[in-house]
């Protein structure tokens, strides 16, 4: 009798850790997550995510969050008030998720499971992922293409070509503006004071860096911050006046050290003269006027 005791003891000693060591019975699974980066403004006016109806079903594995560009918390509590599917939307301050799953755009979706990335993309890969795993029928995957293509025709997404209003080779569009620090900037006036062997870097920046839409652009600031030392250049930095104040474009300055003159551009109307739709940017100016180079940096 005591032997068949201590043989059922035994077994059961074994079954336990046998069970205990199954993953399975250690560690609940987490179930797959869905984290949609969006913006407010593009879902108020019909651009956003072709599939904020399908994510609607998919219950609490959901969750949206708003870039941290040109947003309230007063105006993100109005747009839930409006859309109470997004009851649960959040700000992502300092670009934190952005950065860090490497996000630069929206709407952009993240799926993991148990801590691993199984999918990152826009709604165009969305839909060919989850059609390869066979997430959406057949009639689904027929509309949500429908819906992606008539997005892209949409006159706001079709990709105009780039427009260089002073172009290599060509004569500088002169302006007059007071700078940050208050003196008065001509380009003109610049450019006479150029020796034949020198010339001017025009800059164009964006004091919303840094974040996601402008990667690197720490780092090219920095070069910009070592450059302006050197001898044989002149610089005069034009600032864009998009989503931000005077008060933030003059701590950007005295972050980045420029010592350069700096005009803040706030109906962006310099930039428009130039063609400028990207930065940091850079177009090279010589003694006579005359477009050397222009170029993102």
């Amino acid at each position: 009798m005591f032997n068949q005791l201590k043989a059922l003891h035994i077994i059961l000693v074994t079954l336990s850790l046998l069970i205990f060591a199954n993953p399975a019975y250690t560690k609940t699974q987490e179930p797959i997550k869905h984290t949609v980066f969006m913006d407010i403004w593009a879902h108020y006016d019909g651009t956003n995510s072709v599939f904020i109806d399908w994510l609607n079903q998919q219950n609490d594995n959901v969750s949206y969050k708003q870039q941290d560009l040109n947003v309230t918390p007063s105006q993100l509590a109005e747009f839930k008030s409006y859309y109470p599917q997004f009851a649960s939307i959040e700000i992502d301050k300092g670009f934190k998720l952005m950065r860090q799953y490497g996000v630069w755009q929206t709407p952009f979706h993240i799926i993991e499971h148990d801590g691993t990335v199984l999918f990152k993309g826009d709604d165009a890969a969305l839909l060919a992922y989850l059609k390869l795993n066979q997430q959406i029928s057949q009639a689904q995957f027929a509309h949500y293409k429908s819906k992606l293509l008539k997005k892209a025709s949409s006159p706001r997404f079709k990709k105009q070509p780039p427009v260089n209003h002073v172009a290599v080779g060509e004569q500088f569009s002169d302006f007059g503006r007071e700078s940050l620090s208050g003196q008065t900037v001509s380009l003109g006036n610049t450019i006479k004071m150029l020796k034949p062997s020198n010339t001017l870097e025009l800059i164009f920046l964006d004091s919303l860096c840094p974040m996601p839409h402008f990667p690197n652009c720490e780092a090219s600031l920095k070069q910009l911050a070592e450059n302006q030392l050197k001898q044989g250049k002149l610089y005069l930095a034009v600032i864009s006046g998009y989503y931000v104040n005077e008060a933030h474009v003059r701590s950007f300055i005295e972050t980045h050290q420029l010592q350069m003159p700096v005009i803040w551009d706030s109906e962006n109307a310099i930039f428009k003269r130039y063609g400028v739709s990207q930065t940091p940017y850079k177009i090279a100016i010589d003694h006579r006027g005359t477009i050397l180079k222009r170029h993102a940096f």
